[in-house]
């Protein structure tokens, strides 16, 4: 099975850097579409999420709003269609993954700067 190891911090929490694209894109062609981000690992969480810079940084259009649920507040978020890439001892591709864009509260921008995903469970729908 791939694993993955590095230093942990614990006032940031684990973190791993993913690939993100639209979809569709082919990692081997187009080396260049394809953006890395720290991701904060979140096996709590109900999705996979991104930042609103992301989405910017990456040019992805949204299909459609669900409300996102945090700690701190409900609030619609918007929805994206995406691929993601792993690069564990081989390169896990999870092609089309809807994804949803959060934005921290006020009070916790500062303490999670190093992070522009939060890496949850990953549900393929064909």
């Amino acid at each position: 099975m791939p694993c993955r190891s590095s230093s942990f911090d614990p006032d940031i929490g684990p973190l791993i850097q993913i690939g993100v694209s639209e979809t569709g894109v082919e990692p081997s062609a187009s080396p260049n579409k394809i953006q890395t981000f720290s991701a904060l690992i979140d096996t709590g969480a109900q999705s996979t999420c991104i930042a609103p810079s992301v989405a910017r940084q990456l040019g992805l259009l949204p299909f459609g709003k669900r409300p996102m649920v945090s700690a701190h507040e409900v609030r619609p978020a918007n929805l994206y269609l995406v691929d993601l890439l792993i690069h564990l001892d081989v390169l896990v591709s999870f092609p089309g993954i809807t994804v949803v864009e959060f934005t921290r509260p006020a009070k916790l921008r500062d303490a999670s700067r190093t992070r522009r995903a939060l890496q949850g469970r990953i549900f393929h729908q064909p």
